[in-house]
């Protein structure tokens, strides 16, 4: 009987296990920081020495152009506040089922993960919670229903029935113990087997230590029906456009951050010369100290003196920079077409750096991700609803046609259109700032001898040239000319 249990250490869903690396980006992705510098994002380039490349990885800096994009979706979403007609006990437990956060925020945190990648809300309970008939008894002895959130990397398996329900759900419960002050933490991996047998559910954990599985006595519930919901459904079909963008974006600002690294690296090098010296029979080797430590902030590099070359200084050259600029800023614009921008302007001006163009953007696709995002959640919710409901052994219906918990689904363009053209300018601000300092020096070093007068008129051209981007939406309404 022991050998049928030790398939519970190597199930895992087949697409969960395919794409764990997309849902682990865009998890990285929008968290940013010290998780995003640990995820190995950072390319090494094919000729590059280790020693460079690891000195990009310690000046590279995370970038955080998913979050504030989540976060302007969602607050969209919540702009109004959902309706949630629901009453006595299952109304005071559904605000409580975030274990003492507050309740709104609970669903927030749910909803921003729903373009990142699949988890599961588990609504669960103490066994003993309807030998308890107060709401003092229920929130002083903490047994109201809860609820626990599962990410992707958190899900071993599943199967769903026709109505997309479990008939079996196996978590990963895994811990660290560390109860004994004395002794080392241990990593206890333990799973969890939800199962529907005999239209009755059932609980048990399994322990995997040594690679052997050891079953845990299985637990039997007073409920009919596994009380956890798949979230992110859409990650399973490779079609759904609105994952895929999020998935897109998240690619992109990898492709940026690389960039950044580049255009770092020559801002970097480019502060500290190098002195080319050549070696001959009168100076056959310099110092140690001299080559390993450079004369002050500058290098010492040996070179061969029968070559022609008189001794001289080279550091990277900033206008060595401007095709990164031109890339990244390009990049800028995938990110947002993401969301459906477009130039509507025929003509573009001619100064580099130049991105001044007018911008549009067609709503319906932003749209589309803002009731994807409003659809789920009031299925998430009507679900715990209903769950808690169980738990309680009270009926609560939520049937499409007489929902407990609605969302509103009318947006507005303008409002939205301010947030991310903010948000797009706040991304490509940078690069312009660094493209007027590039285009500077290049003008300085193509007319060397140019009066000092025209110099400053030339640069003050090429600074009016760079003008601010503005983004547009086009509203449901129009023919998608410019709004």
């Amino acid at each position: 009987m022991a050998d049928n249990y030790n398939i519970i250490q190597i199930r895992r869903h087949d697409k969960l296990d395919k794409w764990s690396g997309v849902f682990k980006l865009n998890h990285d992705s929008y968290v940013s920081g010290r998780v995003y510098r640990d995820g190995n994002y950072l390319h090494k380039g094919k000729n590059e020495f280790s020693k460079f490349y690891k000195q990009r990885q310690e000046i590279a800096t995370p970038r955080n152009d998913i979050q504030p994009v989540i976060d302007i979706l969602i607050g969209y979403v919540y702009s109004t506040e959902p309706e949630r007609n629901i009453d006595g006990d299952v109304k005071n437990a559904l605000f409580s089922v975030a274990k003492g956060k507050d309740y709104a925020r609970f669903t927030r945190n749910v909803a921003r993960q729903l373009k990142l990648y699949p988890f599961v809300v588990l609504v669960d309970s103490p066994s003993d919670v309807q030998d308890f008939k107060t709401k003092y008894e229920k929130d002083k002895y903490g047994k109201n229903p809860y609820c626990l959130v599962y990410r992707y990397d958190e899900i071993r398996d599943f199967s769903l029935d026709d109505n997309g329900r479990f008939t079996w759900l196996l978590l990963d419960n895994s811990y660290v113990d560390k109860t004994d002050p004395l002794g080392k933490e241990k990593k206890i991996t333990r799973y969890t087997l939800w199962m529907v047998k005999n239209g009755a559910v059932s609980v048990r954990d399994f322990i995997i230590k040594d690679k052997k599985v050891e079953p845990q006595e299985e637990m039997p519930l007073a409920i009919a029906e596994i009380p956890a919901i798949i979230a992110g459904k859409d990650f399973f079909d490779e079609d759904i456009v609105e994952t895929n963008l999020i998935e897109n974006c998240s690619e992109i600002s990898k492709k940026l951050y690389n960039i950044d690294s580049l255009i770092d690296s020559i801002l970097y090098d480019g502060a500290f010369k190098v002195l080319r010296y050549p070696l001959t029979d009168f100076v056959k080797e310099l110092p140690k100290g001299l080559k390993s430590e450079g004369l002050g902030s500058v290098a010492v590099l040996e070179f061969d003196g029968m070559c022609s070359n008189a001794p001289d200084f080279i550091r990277a050259e900033v206008d060595n920079i401007q095709p990164y600029l031109d890339k990244a800023k390009e990049m800028v614009k995938e990110f947002f077409k993401q969301f459906g921008m477009k130039d509507t302007s025929e003509t573009e001006t001619k100064y580099w750096g130049d991105s001044g163009v007018a911008k549009s953007i067609d709503f319906q696709k932003t749209k589309g991700i803002l009731l994807s995002i409003a659809d789920e959640m009031e299925i998430i919710e009507n679900e715990i609803v209903r769950y808690i409901g169980m738990w309680m052994n009270k009926s609560v219906e939520s049937k499409s046609a007489d929902k407990k918990i609605t969302y509103n689904k009318d947006f507005d363009p303008d409002e939205l259109n301010d947030d991310l053209n903010r948000l797009y300018q706040a991304m490509e601000l940078p690069y312009e700032t660094i493209t007027k300092y590039a285009v500077e020096q290049i003008v300085r070093k193509l007319f060397p001898k140019a009066d000092k007068k025209v110099i400053e008129a030339m640069i003050k051209e090429i600074h009016e040239g760079v003008k601010t981007p503005k983004v547009k939406f086009d509203d449901d309404k129009n023919d998608g000319g410019e709004s």
